[in-house]
């Protein structure tokens, strides 16, 4: 059972879609397959009812949890309210709870310049991206309220760059990224985590993007410093690691595919031990660590409240010994005028301790 057992989650186009390879090829659906390993019941959007289909199966079957597929399409001149609350009725009378909005749909007419954009292509990326994002919010912060819930919102570096020919998803983008803030500050003292993300992921959209525009897709999308793409499954990142240390002739460390602790019982004995996250499965890490080598000394990062509160009650619950406490700030400058003001990062914990 995974640390989202018995939660939900609303994904926005959640639908399966593929790769010319036959790979996953969609954000959404990468999402959805992570939930899915947790053990949340999802809600999938989306304006394809087959691809909806195929994730309810595929997802289903694999993992054992129920999926609700719902049509919806957020679009100019529709009923949009109506649309996203029949949703998120749909929602609370199938599951009875709304734990997690992940607001990831978006549509339009990338590569087309601003000097040709048309209004529809302009309606089409701020009603599918940043309209819609409103909309769900709205509709599940009573339920987000009641359950302490997470909304999570895609933006993307093209509002960030003034990529070139993509005014309107950028400014759908902006304006998710601009909503994220204000939501943060009014329903923080809800107890409503709400934050966003700005991916680059390989995807079918991506995919034809460059085959429709190779011009703006060679202006516009750059290979990241590693040398390969975000991947929208957790499966391909033990690849990727693979191929890093590959790369970089790393004989000294072994990859294990499997999820902590399972897939430690045949490791050697362990002198020492980092933890960079834990997928919600810290205290079963710890116990299986100990049971390994009863003096090993473990080095947790944190940067979330919850692993914090969570590394105390270990603390607390274990006789530990040589206990140390680090906390990270990094500030970043930005300039507002004549002026550069600084403005901070999250904060890093890293805490250590042996038995």
């Amino acid at each position: 059972m995974g640390f989202l057992t018995g939660k939900t989650a609303i994904i926005t186009g959640g639908g399966r879609a593929v790769l010319s390879n036959g790979e996953c090829g969609s954000i959404g659906y990468g999402i959805a397959t992570a939930y899915a390993k947790e053990g949340a019941n999802l809600v999938l959007t989306g304006r394809n009812v087959q691809k909806l289909t195929d994730a309810k199966e595929e997802l289903e079957a694999k993992y054992g949890i129920k999926v609700l597929p719902v049509q919806a399409d957020v679009s100019a001149g529709s009923d949009n309210e109506a649309i996203v609350q029949n949703v998120v009725k749909q929602a609370i009378d199938t599951f009875g709870r709304i734990d997690v909005l992940i607001n990831n749909a978006q549509a339009s007419a990338s590569g087309v310049t601003i000097a040709d954009h048309t209004t529809e292509q302009f309606d089409l990326a701020v009603y599918s991206g940043l309209y819609a994002a409103f909309y769900y919010m709205k509709a599940c912060y009573p339920y987000l309220k009641e359950t302490k819930g997470s909304v999570i919102n895609f933006a993307s570096g093209a509002g960030l760059f003034g990529n070139f020919g993509q005014c309107a998803y950028a400014a759908a983008k902006e304006g998710i990224r601009g909503l994220t803030r204000v939501a943060a500050t009014e329903w923080g003292p809800d107890g409503i985590n709400v934050n966003v993300v700005c991916p680059l992921a390989w995807t079918a959209q991506l995919e034809k993007f460059e085959q429709a525009y190779p011009d703006a897709f060679k202006a516009n999308v750059k290979m990241p410093p590693m040398g390969h793409y975000g991947d929208v499954q957790k499966e391909n990142a033990v690849q990727l690691i693979t191929q890093n240390k590959e790369k970089h002739g790393l004989e000294n460390i072994h990859v294990i595919n499997a999820k902590a602790p399972d897939g430690m019982d045949n490791l050697p004995v362990p002198t020492h031990a980092f933890i960079g996250g834990s997928g919600g499965n810290l205290k079963e890490i710890i116990e299986a660590l100990k049971a390994k080598n009863p003096h090993i000394r473990i080095v947790i990062n944190a940067i979330s409240m919850e692993t914090i509160c969570e590394i105390k009650e270990i603390l607390s619950a274990y006789d530990v010994k040589n206990e140390d406490i680090v906390q990270l700030q990094v500030s970043r400058s930005k300039q507002i005028g004549h002026y550069h003001l600084m403005q901070a990062e999250n904060p890093v914990w890293i805490c250590s301790f042996e038995f």
